[in-house]
């Protein structure tokens, strides 16, 4: 049986936390685009309860806040067994794998000094875990 020691398990965790909150934040964007072209699609005389009750039932909407709620549990997880000093750095790799991941899903573009940007908090993060 494979044995993991517990700075493992919880870096895999952070990673996990990142990447579940990532794809909360596509779930939210996709959500609001679907609410968003139907307010375009129906312009006239639409009231603004309408929009809230059209976020708050889409399902891409309450899938991401169902995300973030799961993404908060592990998060507590990750912060019972690292230091803060080596978790926090990996919140700043939700902002990469959410641009790539709005990239490939969303169609999103990403300029040139948005991927230097992703290559530069990919590399801080991994300089701090290896600390």
């Amino acid at each position: 049986m494979l044995s993991l020691e517990p700075r493992t398990v919880a870096l895999w965790a952070a990673l996990l936390t990142v990447t579940v909150t990532a794809v909360g934040q596509i779930c939210l964007k996709h959500g609001v685009n679907l609410v968003q072209f139907y307010r375009v699609a129906q312009p006239a005389e639409r009231a603004p309860w309408e929009s809230v009750w059209a976020l708050g039932t889409n399902p891409f909407v309450l899938g991401g806040i169902g995300l973030y709620g799961a993404s908060t549990l592990l998060w507590i997880f990750v912060l019972s067994r690292l230091p803060l000093s080596q978790a926090y750095p990996f919140v700043g790799l939700s902002i990469v794998i959410t641009s790539v991941f709005g990239a490939l899903l969303l169609g999103e573009r990403l300029s040139p000094g948005q991927v230097l940007g992703i290559v530069m908090v990919s590399a801080g993060v991994l300089l701090v875990v290896k600390a």
